[in-house]
């Protein structure tokens, strides 16, 4: 499975070591498996891979909501074109 040749994090681990796993399942369980992957790859969703011996939340970016030890955060407004842009600093806010 070469397309996971430089992703990192855990479903990356979780595809190669189950390759025996996935090359026993039926054709019609490898294309929803593949499915999941490819579909984590282009929308960084949650991969469903439970028929490999992973979790139904596979892949799933979580981001802490722990903001005590930030040092900057900064919402940024944009226009649709791009010409407009302002930046709100959130710890000063």
């Amino acid at each position: 499975m070469q397309f996971y040749k430089n992703q990192r994090g855990a479903i990356k681990g979780l595809v190669i070591q189950n390759q025996e796993k996935f090359v026993t399942l039926s054709k019609e369980q490898q294309s929803i498996v593949l499915y999941q992957i490819l579909n984590n790859l282009r929308t960084s969703e949650a991969a469903d891979l439970q028929l490999i011996g992973g979790s139904k939340n596979s892949g799933k970016n979580m981001i802490s909501k722990r903001i005590n030890n930030a040092e900057e955060i900064i919402l940024i407004y944009q226009s649709i074109t791009g010409l407009y842009k302002a930046e709100v600093n959130l710890l000063i806010v």
